[in-house]
């Protein structure tokens, strides 16, 4: 259930607001079980990390590649898919360490705000 909710949604929710949802199809369900279930997910390259504004993680389903936006003032964060621009590990940086990830987050006002 916990992975069916992180599907169905599109927010990017953090452990809390997972736990809330899944709280309410679950109600026995403890918040340590979901934030120790999320991480399994997240070692298992299931789910990714989304960081950025606070120090609060934020999961999203979608492993594949793609970028983020997110919103200085409402903390919306959004997909993007189709970026004109395709960023390589400078060899540099691959000669002296062992990037597994490379991270582009997009920041500013959302159209909404």
């Amino acid at each position: 259930m916990i992975y069916e909710e992180l599907l169905d949604s599109d927010d990017h929710p953090n452990a809390e607001l997972l736990y809330n949802r899944v709280k309410k199809r679950l109600p026995d369900i403890s918040f340590d079980t979901v934030y120790r279930t999320i991480m399994t997910f997240y070692n298992m390259n299931l789910v990714g990390l989304v960081e950025g504004l606070s120090n609060t993680k934020r999961y999203d389903f979608n492993t594949s590649k793609h970028y983020h936006f997110i919103c200085l003032k409402c903390g919306d964060i959004q997909d993007i898919m189709e970026v004109p621009f395709d960023f390589n590990t400078p060899g540099d940086i691959e000669k002296k360490y062992s990037p597994s990830n490379i991270r582009i987050i997009f920041e500013g006002k959302c159209k909404k705000c």
